[in-house]
Formats: structure tokens, C-alpha cells, sequence
């Protein structure tokens, strides 16, 4: 921060870019912390890893001002996405992390083998105190 801050221009208004007086502004009134409601009316006040959040998401035409941005912790910014815009495209890849091993096939450059093919068994990702290491 600054002592004497310069006055910034206006955004365009296809701009996703939030003018620095008014990300100044947002977190001064919220006090630098998450200002999301739950529905039992307490607030999250998370201090660290806060975004700017869009109240209005750009995407439907929200501008970045002071009115439409609000502070939010990282978790409580995916909420907010997720329940506007669905939930997150789970890739399959991920499903393979917990199956016992993964085999794939790999061809290796010339340089090393000659362009052979190889198969290789990746070992198993889980972390438990039971699993063998």
C-alpha cells in the first residue's frame, strides 16, 4: 500500500481488470477478510488467501465496482462458481489414482532405446499408514 495513491482511470467495460482504488476500496470495507454469509448468518472472516469476488460473475455482465466485488476466501470463491456455474468437470484420469497400479505403455526417444516400446507399472498413490511402502 501507499501513502498517496494515484488516481486510476475507469475500465472498459468488456475489461475483467478490477482498478486498484477500487480493490482498496473492498478491502478496506470488508476489513480484509472473507464477507461471505452463511445461511445461519454468521460470516466466514477468513484472513487468509482472500480473492476478489464478482457478486454479479462477469461472465453475466458484472462490472468491477466497488458495489459488485466483495472479498472471499478461496474456498468460499469456488462455492460461489460452483453454484453458478455447476459443479467441476471431474476428468477421469483422476479415478485411476486410486486403483491399486496403472499400466501404460511409453515409447522411449531414440537416443535411449532405439524407439522400443516398454510397459511400465506405476506404483500404487495411496499415502495410508496400511498401505506398504
Amino acid at each position: 500500500m501507499t501513502c498517496r495513491p494515484r488516481q486510476g482511470g475507469a475500465p472498459a467495460d468488456e475489461s475483467r481488470y478490477i482498478p486498484a482504488d477500487v480493490k482498496r476500496r473492498v478491502y478496506v470495507r470488508d476489513r480484509g477478510r472473507c464477507a461471505f454469509v452463511g445461511i445461519d448468518g454468521h460470516r466466514c472472516g477468513e484472513r487468509a488467501f482472500v480473492e476478489f469476488h464478482h457478486v454479479i460473475p462477469y461472465a453475466m455482465g458484472g462490472r468491477a465496482t466497488v458495489d459488485n466485488i466483495q472479498l472471499r476466501c478461496h474456498a468460499h470463491n469456488g462455492y460461489e462458481a460452483e453454484v453458478v456455474y455447476g459443479p467441476i468437470k471431474r476428468y477421469a484420469a483422476a479415478e485411476a489414482v486410486n486403483e491399486r497400479a496403472a499400466v501404460f505403455t511409453c515409447v522411449m526417444p531414440d537416443a535411449f532405446r532405439s524407439g522400443t516400446k516398454m510397459t511400465v507399472q506405476r506404483p500404487r498413490m495411496d499415502r495410508s499408514p496400511s498401505a506398504p511402502s
